[in-house]
């Protein structure tokens, strides 16, 4: 399981089928997937975002995902791989 944070989208019912689907765009996207390696997902925290009067209104959403597995060499797994090394490496240095 994957959780993504910041995921900004317009403003919209979060039941309405074109909501969903704005949603899986935005995470195969972010994940840089295919649609066929998506399994599944659930909004884990669903807020908005109201802080600038020359913006609309748009909903911030936390989503879990679920991805088929995939080969230790993709680009994928190497850009995730890489990202979760600068987070580990940045935490490392405010702890200390």
């Amino acid at each position: 399981m994957i959780r993504i944070t910041e995921l900004s989208l317009p403003w919209g019912d979060p039941t309405e089928t074109r909501t969903q689907d704005a949603l899986r765009r935005a995470i195969l996207k972010r994940l840089a997937l295919r649609e066929q390696d998506l399994e599944g997902f659930t909004v884990y925290k669903r807020s908005h975002d109201a802080r600038r009067k020359d913006r609309e209104i748009a909903f911030v959403y936390i989503v879990d995902v679920t991805v088929q597995p995939r080969r230790a060499g993709s680009r994928c797994t190497r850009a995730w791989r890489s990202s979760l090394a600068s987070v580990r490496s940045s935490n490392a240095c405010a702890a200390t």
